[in-house]
């Protein structure tokens, strides 16, 4: 990021409750050559940004994030080399027990990760603000939200520019600032103190800095600039013209509106668009036709010409309204408007038509359309295992002109070979929006548990009443299923790079969970010492509580010696890390420390909380426990 003012911070939030419009938002902002904030910390050195007694965030969708800028009122310089601490705080004068929810997107997943609530501290939490946080409330892998920093730096304005007045220079005139009407050429640029900046700038014409257009031809031409300091250039661009004694212009087209915009089949659209001088001599006469062709077929379906008359002085514009255009087809267009001088010749043609390059698109609609746009779960590049239920996830679009509620939604999953049917559910989407980007909404399916591993094809299908376009209300895709767990597999660091060896005992405790098991499972532990846990955790060394997919009386889980370490007793030992002493928890658990359990993926579905047990460590001799 370039250096200099940060004027404002932008979060990419969804917010699931209103607040109250009496919330106090303050930002604070300080540099530091720390790249972690260890122990506690304060406040003294920084910066009160941002302020505001009575901020009121709306609530924002939980399917469609959206940016919420900051707009400081003292802005922040920033070098461009320190780090930069933030002190977000948020709190309500008065205590009146509302808690809002907000929930940003981050760096990495979980994406749907909830901070600044009253039961999460990961991002300062409530009513903190008077005691700065310590590390305990600072540190966590999930609290890194998605933001933007608004930066004032570099080149800002230039003369010539793109925009009028600064737009049209006028032929044969010097501009060297002595005549306001005639300016140098400049830029505007910001510079932190002692800052060094490399600019390049030209070519131009004169001395001193003077534009002289006494002998320059007339049209377009571009100003080109380059900013460079360590770490970021700019580059700055401008289209400007040298006015030509005769020149006219098609400037923009006002109607019918580009996509996104969508339009109604069968209702009348207005057509218009700008004509400017961008001439010395003005302009009273003139031809300006209006043309749109159906763009999958290149046929012209419209064509209508005006005859403008009036009185046009350089810089000037007007508007040129056409015969309004409608059509019974749902289509994509794509609409060319050009002008003719009929007062003199035209000097230049490049800007005779609008668009001068590719084409300006507007589609027309059917009132209520909705089609199957992706399935997410099951994805073709993700990893699903059978007897481990999943839940589905679909998106749909509205194509039409009009928000949509109640749409039908179906998705069937097949077995292959053969398309067997194993999975038929339907659920009801609520609500649509017409206009991008509320006009995706995303669904989620009942749980679906493939039985066998192999192939399989999933099909989303739209099955809103009267929908009059069938083509786009299906979506299909193939997706694998893995295998569970069976066999013999070694634990350490022996058989490295082994397909079946899992270098830690938690590796292959994880794997089991995820994986569950198709039949009988023994682990043989090759080496002499493993360590599993961690003692400044709270939890166990070894979580074995809660399902494990597969495990019954035949189906059972076996920790051994391999037989090189059977020979010998007490060749191997196990040391178990816990915080809270318990070396290897068993039983049944509704909240399991293992994030690889079903029990955790589906916390208020009892059944994954239920263990068989079956799991066995064996000395080597008789059995020595069962669970």
């Amino acid at each position: 990021m370039t250096p200099g003012q940060i004027s404002s911070i932008a979060f990419n939030l969804r917010n699931a409750t209103p607040w109250p419009a009496n919330r106090l938002v303050t930002i604070s902002m300080a540099s530091t050559t720390a790249n972690a904030l260890t122990g506690s910390w304060a406040t003294a050195g920084f910066t009160t940004v941002f302020t505001n007694t009575a901020f009121n965030l709306p609530v924002i969708p939980l399917a469609a994030p959206q940016w919420v800028t900051f707009n400081f009122q003292t802005p922040f310089m920033w070098d461009g080399v320190s780090n930069i601490i933030i002190d977000f705080c948020t709190y309500r004068p008065g205590n009146s027990f509302l808690f809002p929810d907000w929930e940003s997107t981050t760096v990495g997943p979980p994406n749907t990760n909830a901070w600044n609530k009253q039961t999460n501290y990961d991002f300062v939490a409530i009513d903190r603000c008077a005691t700065p946080p310590t590390v305990a409330y600072i540190y966590s892998p999930y609290s890194r939200p998605v933001l933007k920093f608004g930066v004032l730096s570099g080149i800002e304005a230039s003369f010539p520019d793109d925009v009028d007045p600064r737009r049209i220079l006028l032929q044969g005139q010097i501009y060297n600032g002595v005549d306001p009407r005639f300016p140098k050429p400049s830029l505007s640029f910001r510079q932190t103190a002692g800052q060094s900046i490399n600019l390049t700038y030209g070519p131009s014409a004169g001395v001193n800095g003077n534009l002289d257009l006494r002998f320059t031809a007339g049209g377009s031409y571009r100003l080109e600039a380059s900013y460079q300091i360590p770490g970021y250039t700019q580059q700055w661009s401008k289209e400007f013209s040298i006015a030509f004694p005769n020149d006219l212009m098609v400037r923009q087209i006002r109607s019918p509106l580009s996509i996104p915009r969508k339009y109604p089949r069968g209702v009348e659209m207005p057509v218009s668009a700008q004509i400017q001088n961008v001439g010395l001599n003005n302009v009273t006469d003139a031809l300006v036709i209006a043309s749109i062709r159906h763009l999958a077929t290149n046929s012209e379906v419209y064509r209508d010409t005006v005859v403008w008359n009036g009185n046009l002085a350089t810089g000037e514009i007007a508007t040129v309204d056409f015969v309004n255009y409608t059509t019974l087809n749902v289509a994509t267009y794509a609409v060319t408007v050009c002008t003719e001088l009929l007062s003199a010749v035209d000097q230049q043609a490049a800007n005779d038509c609008q668009p001068t390059t590719g084409n300006y698109l507007f589609e027309t609609k059917y009132n209520e359309e909705v089609g199957a746009q992706a399935i997410d779960v099951p994805g073709t590049s993700g990893t699903y295992y059978s007897r481990r239920p999943f839940t589905p996830r679909g998106r749909i679009i509205n194509g039409g002109i009009q928000d949509l509620s109640n749409i039908p939604v179906r998705l069937q999953i097949f077995q292959n070979p053969g398309r067997i049917p194993v999975y038929n559910q339907v659920v009801i989407v609520p609500d649509v929006g017409a206009d991008a980007p509320l006009n995706v909404a995303s669904t989620t399916f009942p749980p679906f548990t493939p039985q066998v591993a192999g192939q399989y094809e999933a099909c989303l299908t739209t099955e809103y009443p009267g929908d009059p376009v069938a083509n786009n209300n299906q979506i299909c895709q193939t997706f694998t299923v893995q295998p569970s767990l069976a066999g013999i597999y070694t634990i350490g660091t022996t058989k490295l790079g082994d397909p079946r060896n899992y270098p830690t005992i938690q590796d292959a405790v994880d794997d089991l969970y995820r994986k569950g098991v198709a039949g009988a499972v023994e682990y043989e532990l090759t080496d002499a010492a493993y360590s599993v846990g961690k003692r400044w955790r709270s939890y166990t060394g070894l979580d074995l509580t809660a399902k494990i997919i597969g495990v019954d009386a035949t189906n059972t889980i076996t920790f051994k010696p391999a037989l090189a370490r059977s020979i010998n007793k007490g060749s191997i030992v196990v040391t178990l890390n816990s915080g809270n002493g318990v070396g290897i928890l068993f039983g049944q658990n509704s909240t399991p420390t293992n994030p690889f359990t079903v029990q955790f993926e589906f916390p208020t579905d009892p059944q994954w909380a239920n263990t068989p047990g079956f799991i066995r460590f064996d000395g080597g001799g008789p059995e020595v426990a069962g669970v």
